[in-house]
């Protein structure tokens, strides 16, 4: 009985085997059609079957991975395939998609031994060497990459893939007519492949041709009209080109597919900045605050813009609130210190940028703002040292880069040749080209990069005879050149060491005839104003250095003086519609329509005394050694320094300072008081 039944058990098992071999056998031939139709979902949850009655194939095992890779399970590829390479050591697919599969895991050597494999089962095949080459390009080995996604288009001339990687590959070496033979190769293949005509408008748009590149992005664009990265590409070439309404219309289109798109959101924030709609950017990042409410770059802006819109209190909070999130975020922490600088709080911003600068001692505007704060308390010595990350950071602080080499030791000699290039603004040019014939003397030739209208004054004051506009100066080559505003820290220039503050700019005696000639019959008393700089230039340290014409109203009321506006372009159209235009000297429409900086000089010789706010007047005034009183902000601009009412870089100037941040109307009552003394 026992044998019997031990009979029947063994029996009953080869009875079993045959029966499940037979159902995996069906089962596979049902996954094969679905394969065959496109339908990898139900071969998939068919081949698990297979494998949950064990004995798969090795073709099971490979397409059962193959699928994996499809669906972007990896692990689940790797344990497949592997299984698949023990029962078939040359099954060339499965070595192809392991491949895949370690590389999207970016385990990068482990994938460049399988397709190695697999090249070795099949030299001539284009698809392992386009892999080859992704992996190549990956690790970094260009050339590697360049060679493989070669081969591949050689082995297919249609296989547009390896085209388009090829071009990747050039772009990557800097090697842009490559770049572009292959993208036209890959487009010449497949028309519609939109990833190509993005990349190429990409291209286009690197070189300059901007027309070429927006006509790629829109032909992206008719080819999937959701595709968000050629709208992003569209919208950053508006930007390139300075359309920021045309970008800020296109960024919200990836808005209407993805709302909460947190890059995008930044993106048009940062336009409406550009176009001083602080307001706007404001709103626009509360609605990003919406969908990432911790998001620290969000919560960054939102606090730039409170600063911008002078909220200082509430952008020191939103910056404060970010750092219990990352307290150890550099540019939070530099921009925390700069709000609590323009509050006044300048021992905590000195903190606060040390504490960045530890953290990434490389941050540019950590280090330029340290700069100005030590400089604007009269530490120069350092100051200036920090002072020279200014080239570091975001914004362009010269008009070109020269074409000769910088003077990288400050060893001045008669062999020598220099260029001097001006940054900036006028009125930096203006105070800090002093030094220029001082350095003119100890070296073979000078010669001095400046902007355009200062070219008269320059020459009339004697600075330097080699002038050069910024087309000339990129031609020199046989020079070395250096930043105007380094000149200080060569020098040594500090409060107690300035070398040259006697006046230094000159306009010609016969200028100043005339407009004495024209401004004769005034008879009274003439005092100069002039009240906005460039808006454009007005940021972070010179942020609020405008006044309104209107705070100036307090002066018309002092009997027996004639008023001189020296305001020209920005801010010059408040005259149309002031209340004390009668005030003004009688040929005001003739010194409003004279922009000539030596005529201006002339006119302001003409004056008894120039009332300025912080702008390239106040410069060319004090350097004329005329009397020049300075209107300042509380916590101004680094060179006016703190506290005192007189100022070292100019004997004629006097300094008054808003003693509220902001309040012009009670320091104008001040300068009215000194004012009607001063002409008594």
């Amino acid at each position: 009985m026992a044998t019997k039944k031990k009979n029947q058990r063994i029996s009953a098992n080869k009875v079993n085997i045959s029966a499940i071999t037979k159902q995996i056998n069906n089962f596979e031939l049902k996954a094969l059609n679905h394969i065959n139709n496109q339908e990898f979902d139900f071969a998939y949850s068919i081949y698990l079957k297979v494998l949950n009655l064990g004995h798969p194939s090795v073709t099971a095992l490979a397409n059962l991975g193959a699928i994996a890779v499809m669906k972007a399970d990896y692990d689940s590829t790797i344990k497949f395939l592997e299984k698949a390479i023990t029962k078939d050591k040359n099954y060339l697919d499965a070595w192809i998609n392991l491949g895949i599969a370690l590389k999207a895991k970016n385990q990068l050597q482990d994938a460049h031994a399988c397709f190695n494999k697999a090249i070795e089962i099949d030299p001539n095949n284009a698809i392992i060497h386009n892999n080859i080459g992704i992996t190549y390009k990956r690790l970094n080995n260009i050339e590697a990459a360049i060679f493989h996604y070669s081969k591949a288009a050689e082995l297919d001339s249609n296989y547009f893939e390896a085209y388009f990687n090829l071009a990747i590959a050039y772009q990557a070496i800097n090697n842009d007519k490559g770049a572009l033979e292959n993208y036209q190769n890959t487009l010449k293949i497949n028309k519609n492949y939109k990833q190509a005509h993005n990349n190429l408008g990409l291209l286009y748009k690197d070189s300059g041709n901007i027309t070429e590149a927006i006509e790629c992005f829109q032909q992206a664009l008719l080819i999937d009209q959701f595709y968000c990265d050629a709208i992003s590409s569209l919208a950053d070439t508006y930007n390139y080109v300075e359309k920021y309404e045309l970008a800020i219309k296109t960024y919200k289109k990836i808005l209407e597919i993805d709302e909460g798109n947190i890059i995008t959101h930044l993106k048009i924030a940062e336009n409406f900045k550009r176009l001083k709609q602080y307001q706007s950017a404001f709103d626009q990042l509360q609605l990003a605050r919406k969908y990432a409410p911790y998001d620290i770059n969000v919560l960054n802006e939102i606090g730039v813009i409170e600063m911008d819109l002078n909220n200082i209190n509430k952008s020191i909070a939103i910056f404060e609130t970010a750092l219990t999130i990352n307290s150890d975020h550099p540019g939070i922490l530099s921009n925390l210190a700069m709000a609590l600088q323009d509050k006044g709080e300048l021992t905590k911003a000195n903190e606060l940028y040390r504490k960045a600068i530890l953290i990434y001692p490389q941050h540019p505007e950590a280090n330029h703002n340290l700069g100005l704060l030590l400089l604007l308390n009269g530490n120069y010595q350092e100051g200036l040292q920090y002072h020279e990350w200014r080239f570091a950071g975001k914004e362009q602080k010269l008009p070109a880069m020269p074409n000769c080499e910088p003077l990288k030791v400050f060893n001045l000699n008669p062999k020598l040749n220099l260029l001097v290039m001006a940054e900036q603004g006028l009125g930096d040019t203006l105070q800090f080209m002093r030094y220029i014939p001082l350095l003119k003397k100890q070296v073979n030739k000078l010669y001095f990069c400046a902007q355009p209208p200062l070219e008269s004054i320059i020459k009339s004051s004697g600075i330097n005879d080699n002038l050069l506009l910024l087309d000339q100066a990129m031609q020199i080559k046989d020079a070395v050149w250096m930043p105007l505003l380094s000149i200080p820290m060569h020098l040594n220039i500090e409060p107690n060491n300035v070398v040259a503050n006697e006046p230094y700019i000159h306009t010609p005696a016969s200028l100043i005839d005339k407009w004495r000639k024209k401004l004769y019959n005034e008879n009274q008393p003439i005092i100069a104003i002039n009240w906005q700089g460039n808006p454009n230039a007005e940021k972070s340290n010179n942020k609020n250095r405008s006044i309104p014409l209107k705070v100036f109203e307090a002066l018309s009321t002092i009997p027996n003086i004639k008023l001189l506006s020296l305001q020209k372009g920005y801010g010059s159209e408040q005259l149309d519609d002031c209340s004390f235009r009668h005030k003004f000297v009688s040929i005001q429409n003739d010194i409003s329509n004279t922009w000539d900086f030596c005529e201006t000089a002339a006119i302001i010789k003409c004056c008894n005394l120039v009332i300025t706010s912080d702008t390239s007047i106040a410069h060319l005034a004090a350097a004329l050694g005329h009397p020049t009183w300075l209107l300042i902000k509380k916590v101004p601009d680094w060179r006016w320094g703190l506290d005192t009412e007189s100022s070292f870089w100019y004997p004629s100037m006097r300094i008054f300072r808003q003693e509220q941040q902001g309040d012009w109307q009670s320091l104008m009552k001040r300068v009215k008081a000194e004012l009607m003394e001063y002409i008594n």
